[in-house]
């Protein structure tokens, strides 16, 4: 397939758990009407299952492939979205979930063309997407509120409907007319372990104390889902037991009771209402403010497997209250041998971790880079590439596979290769942007936990969500080891990323730097680490900008060695090449020119450490001291006024001078300054060697400024 083929992104969706395979069929059927036509290229898939159109909208599945989608118009000027039918991409009102016109609208601005198999002719012009749009949500309405009041007729008639109780099974018969008919009845194999737990509660036994004892008795709950497993009875676990209704044989629809004594109970409605009101009366209200976890519902224990469950301790003072993870572990198996035995862990250190290396944990792991470009592979190159791939084959071993089956794939295919790796490198820019709210969030955190903190929390525990599928953290004395997996819809699951942290060195997040780990960058990360920099500051970046290292760009010169030339590393992120340094001599009202520009854009004049290496706009100081004598004298042939002179040698600067000046420029810069900070002197301050020579290491500096 050439270049100017039509570049097609494939979407499927399931509003509820797809059992019969729903999806890979939706797909099936999008990528054969596209292979069918020469003139259309698949580049990816994407899909969304147990998530409703209706209610709100699409998962991450749809939220990429509109990404994707957008990146290609952008880059070829047109693109397609596919799906089967137009109420898999939306059927909402508009209100509380996106309306077909919306998607409409969207396609219509940014050069997309969506393409529906059932209704192909839904995004023909905007009033066929309005019609469209309005049937299908008029349509899963009906559905809805028909399924609604049969469910509730079904309950009046004492019928089993929903989630079958543990406890329990179900019996299928006709009744006179033919009609299926649901039933519960004993399960002979768990009816003297509910017996059991509602002879307890009946005595006064408290929850916990319940749990324990069946525990003990070697009882395990049954498997939940698909792909659950047993295991040991927690508090939860019993609690929801004793106040399910259907246990005392009750029928029920949305909390309201329809039917008594519908089937075999283990309790009498009397004791159930019993129960329930004195459970009701111990689980008291706090009163203080509903916590949020950035890490909700994602972390796992590295060492058992098991979730982090979030607690929050009692209020204090100020109204808030400390928070933890805490391994599920500690309450399914407490006080047993089998408990797991790492500590609860901080919330907000954990968080603060997590945040500090979120841009290496988005990376990801690098990709496979080939020595040369597309346009120069030889037929001797792909037969290299596939005798790698036979060797690593026969070798049995997967990352040797993995790298040789990607490096075939770009030589056979370079049109489709190019394609994936400019949208990943977009998506990451993309990303990239939106992990600075995570900093921006864990430093307000820092300063005082309000009300607004712990909104933007929920928010960003979402956006979490939509990037990774787990977290899994391992604590121990000397490190903590997070590993994250990237979401991925389609394909096999990605490669965990993990990220170690020394907890000596951990004293609290102060900047990008915290989490950085030493690995090689993939081509798509560079070029996303450009577009990230230049949508941040409305400009392509010089080498001087670029500056050192952080957990979100890489070195210049890691960018100069894979792409030859800092501008040659422009144009493959799409970005408008830097002048040229100059190659002639400045003259005097070149450099005054120059100091008279410093000066405005940064509302004060120049010191010879901010010029000391040149720039396209600027000499270098020793240029401008060879030709006025001094650099005081530069300035006042500028008209400007001259810096104060600060000391220059470690001998020269007291303990309280270099206190004032960390102190100062954590006023100016919002927050405590890291040691990267001072590794070229600033302005009026101390090189991070001078600082360390007097206090013995930063953090106590910083602890000596009041800012540890």
């Amino acid at each position: 397939m050439d270049r100017d083929g039509i570049a097609c992104v494939l979407y499927a969706a399931k509003s509820t758990e797809d059992r019969r395979g729903s999806i890979p069929d939706q797909l099936r059927e999008c990528r054969d009407a596209i292979d069918a036509d020469e003139r259309r290229l698949r580049v990816a898939e994407y899909s969304d299952e147990a998530v409703s159109g209706y209610r709100r909208d699409r998962g991450p599945g749809l939220a990429d492939a509109l990404e994707h989608a957008e990146d290609l118009a952008a880059e070829r000027g047109v693109a397609e979205l596919w799906a089967q039918h137009s109420d898999r991409l939306a059927r909402g009102d508009g209100r509380s979930a996106r309306h077909t016109v919306e998607l409409a609208l969207w396609a219509l601005k940014r050069d997309v063309r969506i393409r529906t198999l059932q209704d192909p002719d839904t995004f023909r012009d905007l009033l066929y997407a309005v019609v469209t749009g309005q049937r299908n949500n008029e349509d899963s309405r009906r559905k809805g509120l028909s399924s609604q009041a049969g469910r509730r007729r079904a309950a009046a008639r004492g019928e089993f409907i929903g989630h079958l109780p543990d406890g329990y099974q179900l019996a299928v018969d006709l009744d006179a007319d033919g009609h299926v008919c649901k039933r519960l009845e004993f399960d002979p194999s768990r009816r003297e372990l509910f017996a059991l737990i509602f002879r307890l509660a009946l005595r006064g036994r408290t929850c916990g104390q319940i749990a324990r004892t069946v525990s003990d008795r070697g009882w395990l709950t049954k498997p939940v889902g698909r792909g659950g497993s047993p295991g040991p009875f927690d508090l939860e676990r019993v609690w929801m037991v004793l106040r399910n209704p259907r246990y005392a044989g009750l029928s029920t629809y949305d909390g309201e009771i329809l039917a008594h004594e519908c089937w075999p109970a283990y309790i009498t409605e009397r004791q159930h209402h019993a129960i329930r009101a004195r459970l009701t009366g111990r689980r008291k209200n706090t009163g203080g403010p509903r916590e949020s976890y950035l890490l909700a519902g994602l972390a796992c224990c590295g060492v058992c497997g098991g979730s982090l469950q979030c607690r929050t301790g009692r209020p204090r003072r100020d109204g808030t209250s400390h928070r933890v993870y805490l391994c599920s572990s500690h309450a399914r198996h407490r006080g047993r041998v089998t408990q797991c035995t790492v500590a609860p862990i901080d919330a907000q250190m954990l968080e603060a971790m997590f945040t500090a290396s979120i841009g290496t944990l988005l990376a990801g792991p690098p990709a496979h880079a080939t020595a040369a470009d597309p346009e120069t592979l030889t037929p001797a190159d792909a037969d290299d590439a596939v005798g790698r791939l036979r060797e690593a084959v026969l070798a049995g071993e997967q990352e040797p596979f993995d790298e040789a089956l990607e490096e075939l794939f770009e030589k056979m295919q370079p049109d489709a290769a190019l394609i994936r790796d400019t949208a990943i490198s977009q998506r990451l820019a993309r990303e990239l942007q939106q992990a600075g709210r995570l900093r921006a969030w864990v430093e307000q955190e820092a300063a005082r936990r309000t009300e607004s903190t712990r909104a933007e929390a929920r928010e960003l525990a979402a956006l979490v969500r939509g990037w990774f599928t787990q977290i899994t953290v391992r604590v121990d004395a000397d490190a903590v080891v997070i590993a994250a997996t990237r979401r991925r819809n389609t394909g096999p699951p990605a490669t965990p990323v993990e990220v170690c942290i020394d907890r000596a060195a951990w004293v609290r997040f102060s900047g990008p730097g915290h989490g950085r780990t030493n690995r090689p960058w993939s081509r798509a990360a560079l070029i996303g680490a450009l577009q990230a920099w230049a949508d941040m500051h409305g400009r392509s970046p010089t080498a001087m900008d670029w500056g050192r290292a952080a957990n979100n760009h890489p070195q210049a010169r890691t960018l100069l060695t894979r792409f030859a030339t800092w501008n040659g590393a422009l144009r493959k992120a799409g970005l408008p090449p830097v002048a040229a340094p100059r190659r002639y001599a400045w003259d005097e009202l070149d450099m005054i020119s120059a100091l008279t520009a410093w000066t405005r854009r940064h509302g004060r004049p120049p010191s010879s450490m901010e010029w000391m290496r040149a720039d396209p706009t600027h000499p270098n100081a020793t240029t401008v001291r060879v030709h006025f004598g001094r650099w005081e004298d530069a300035l006042r042939a500028a008209g400007l006024p001259p810096q104060p002179r600060t000391p220059r040698s470690a001998k020269h600067w007291t303990d309280p001078h270099i206190l004032k000046a960390l102190q100062a420029w954590a006023a100016a810069n919002g927050r405590p300054p890291a040691g990267v900070d001072f590794t070229v002197a600033p302005p009026g301050a101390p090189s991070a060697t001078t600082v360390r020579s007097h206090f013995g290491s930063w953090n106590a500096a910083l602890t000596a400024a009041g800012l540890g």
